[in-house]
């Protein structure tokens, strides 16, 4: 017979539990920068691939044309009458100056230039001796400490009567002489530095006197050639200034501005007289260019060098002028700005304007 206990337990029981809840999956955020930074690199990569195979692109500058004010002849300046930036009329007075007499200049110069050598040549010597004089008083210096420790030895010695006091009188008298042959050289010393001083005085006075000149001729005026504005001035610490050198430079009122851009060799073969380029200049206004001439830089090499200050001879010069008279205005008052100016290589992507006729 079973018991009633195994009847209650045949009965079905229930099993109860907890339900875990699913975890959120964190997000890899080192792949995800991995990731965009190769897509970065990508992008760069086909945007320089993309223009480079479809746009010539070039550096270059705004220039404008200009009147150089040249010396008449080799001359001194004496005052200018015109600063930088202010408006000039024809025949206004730019500047005055003096003829130099080269034969006279000449001449004291040499026996300017003689002088000065004999006293820096003296100079030279003293300071060899200042230099040996230091040495001998630093050697001096040390038998003198050395003195006056054993002479403090050997007072102590005689106090103690282990040594007779005629010691400590020799020591005494060796130090002494020490003392005043160390003042000697000092003085000495002081002697060579108030030379170099005088020579140093004479020399510069004497390399003041070759800076000035000995003539005094009589004062001319130059006048203004053209109206406009002065752009640069040519100073010089001299005032001096060698026939044809610059003095000034004057932007005529009517004088025209142009491009002149830089394009590598290879990009040449793309361009052609009367293609207009797009243009951006630094401050990000955008603008169009028609192209006037194309040269080798090493043709011309002053005339590009002073116009735009750079001297890039591995690229060939690409002169642009404006494609009307709004562009025209815009480029005169960005004189001196650099700027891009670019094109695509074989028009198929329909975004290059029609070519000009720059003769019109």
């Amino acid at each position: 017979m079973k018991s009633e206990y195994f009847k209650k337990g045949s009965q079905p029981s229930n099993i109860r539990g907890t339900r875990e809840k699913k975890q959120p999956q964190s997000k890899n955020w080192d792949k995800i920068i991995y990731l965009s930074f190769v897509a970065v690199i990508l992008l760069a990569i086909l945007y320089v691939v993309f223009f480079n195979t479809f746009f010539v692109m070039g550096q270059g500058v705004v220039v404008s044309e200009n009147v150089d004010i040249k010396a008449p002849s080799d001359i001194s300046i004496e005052n200018y009458f015109k600063k930088h930036g202010e408006e000039v009329q024809r025949g206004d007075s730019l500047f005055s100056y003096t003829t130099m007499d080269w034969t006279k200049r000449v001449e004291k110069g040499v026996e300017l230039r003689e002088k000065i050598s004999e006293l820096e040549s003296e100079r030279s010597d003293i300071e060899d001796e200042i230099y040996l004089k230091n040495r001998v008083i630093q050697l001096s210096e040390s038998r003198v400490d050395f003195y006056e420790e054993n002479q403090a030895e050997i007072r102590q010695k005689v106090e103690l009567d282990l040594v007779p006091s005629t010691e400590l009188s020799a020591v005494e008298r060796d130090l002494f002489e020490e003392r005043t042959r160390l003042e000697e050289m000092e003085t000495e010393l002081t002697v060579l530095y108030n030379q170099k001083n005088r020579l140093n005085r004479r020399i510069s006075e004497l390399q003041d006197d070759l800076r000035k000149g000995v003539a005094d001729q009589l004062v001319q005026v130059f006048n203004s050639p053209v109206k406009g504005t002065v752009t640069e001035i040519y100073e010089s610490n001299s005032k001096q200034i060698f026939r044809s050198d610059r003095v000034m430079r004057i932007k005529p009122e009517e004088s025209e501005a142009y491009i002149m851009s830089f394009f590598p060799r290879d990009d040449v073969k793309h361009l052609e007289t009367g293609m207009v380029l797009s243009i951006e200049f630094d401050n990000g206004v955008e603008s169009e260019g028609a192209i006037r001439d194309i040269y080798d830089a090493r043709e011309n090499i002053v005339e590009h060098f002073e116009q735009t200050g750079n001297l890039i001879l591995e690229n060939v010069i690409v002169e642009l002028v404006p494609i009307d008279s709004g562009a025209a205005q815009q480029w005169s008052e960005f004189n001196r700005m650099g700027l891009e100016a670019s094109r695509t290589k074989y028009g198929i992507l329909g975004l290059d304007k029609e070519d000009v006729d720059i003769r019109q």
